[in-house]
């Protein structure tokens, strides 16, 4: 009896340490895991996917060391020790759908974002000026699909998805920047326009819906027109003021026929000093009213 006793009460001490180890374990991992994916959602590189996989095997694989040494010296079977990281496998899934999920309801401002960053700076990350030689229909373009690999990269969870079912998937949500207010489908397996589920995906690996992910397009598409047609409007602005500028023949005509006025202000004093004067307070009455940035504006 005593040695029942014993076993019992022994069993019961292990239980509840195998219990207190591995929801401490689960509440470690999960803490590393989000401040891992942080700095990479707030920023998604091309290759996010691919970098969260590495980021949950290495939280995983620090989580296993932490519990074997918890439980070390306490009898843990195979089984229940197998039963322990299947629990500190499935907090992670969790945990990562969950933050995951977080930063594909944000999905509309980050999509703006990203336009906003492609669409108004340059290759080196300076403002653009819309100069009449720029290709605005063009840049707009690319910056729709820069904002549709966002898109594409927040529609499912990557690596628990077949690579071509997800090239299939980011196809076909390019395909909404490429074919811009057309209802066409340019990859012939899927039709994002009607779909209503992601091909053989499972519901624990979708982030946005087929309908979300069109809804939030048509509501970037929106938004993002109007900068559009800001950048169009200011480069027709500097095209005019360009051509307000007087051609090169009139201006050597006015130097040769004024020049005989030129020498004979040069040669008299008060009217050189009355004509500096006058510049001087036209260049500071022209800062002062900010006569640049109003014009721009």
């Amino acid at each position: 009896a005593l040695r029942r006793d014993l076993i019992s009460y022994s069993e019961i001490l292990k239980n509840s340490h195998l219990i207190k180890s591995v929801e401490h374990c689960c509440d470690h991992c999960q803490e590393d895991l989000s401040a891992g994916m942080a700095p990479l959602l707030e920023n998604p590189p091309v290759d996010l996917w691919v970098r969260l996989e590495t980021l949950v095997q290495h939280v995983r694989q620090d989580a296993c060391i932490h519990l074997g040494s918890q439980i070390e010296g306490y009898g843990a079977s195979e089984e229940e020790t197998s039963q322990l990281i299947d629990i500190i496998d499935n907090s992670l899934k969790l945990q990562l759908k969950r933050n995951a999920q977080e930063a594909a309801n944000t999905i509309l401002p980050r999509m703006k974002e990203r336009f906003s960053e492609t669409f108004h700076k340059d290759d080196n990350a300076m403002p653009r000026t819309w100069s009449p030689g720029l290709d605005v229909p063009q840049i707009a373009k690319e910056s729709k699909r820069a904002a549709a690999v966002l898109l594409s990269q927040f529609a499912v969870i990557s690596f628990k998805v077949d690579e071509d079912d997800f090239r299939t998937i980011s196809d076909a949500i390019s395909n909404l920047a490429e074919a811009a207010g057309k209802n066409e489908s340019s990859p012939k397996s899927f039709d994002i326009h009607a779909a209503t589920s992601w091909p053989n995906v499972a519901s624990d690996s979708v982030l946005l819906t087929p309908a979300q992910v069109r809804s939030s397009w048509r509501q970037f598409s929106s938004d993002v027109a109007l900068s559009v047609q800001q950048a169009v409007a200011t480069q027709e602005a500097n095209r005019l003021a360009r051509n307000r500028v007087p051609p090169v023949w009139a201006i050597v005509a006015m130097f040769v026929l004024g020049f005989n006025e030129l020498i004979s202000v040069l040669r008299n004093p008060l009217w050189l000093i009355f004509i500096l004067i006058l510049l001087a307070f036209a260049r500071t009455v022209y800062q002062e009213l900010d006569v640049e940035g109003e014009m721009q504006n």
